[in-house]
């Protein structure tokens, strides 16, 4: 149930960005990938941190998360 909370409010959020966006951040956004593509590329798999009852963040993860949330507002 609570993937359906985090669904909608994603949905939310990019209706209330959507109006407002003029301008795409598209150096941001270059940039992001090229530091997403390096860490995927250079860093192994099993650099992660394991909390209980929680999926493993690992660095791959925590370096391309902000390039989807970048993709999604766009």
């Amino acid at each position: 149930m609570s993937v359906f909370g985090v669904v909608g409010l994603a949905a939310l959020v990019l209706l209330w960005v959507m109006p407002d966006l003029n301008t795409e951040p598209y150096k941001l956004i270059r940039r992001m990938f090229f530091v997403a593509l390096v860490v995927d590329l250079c860093l192994p798999t099993y650099y992660t941190i394991q909390i209980a009852s929680l999926p493993w963040i690992s660095a791959r993860r925590v370096a391309t998360f902000p390039l989807i949330v970048l993709f999604a507002v766009t």
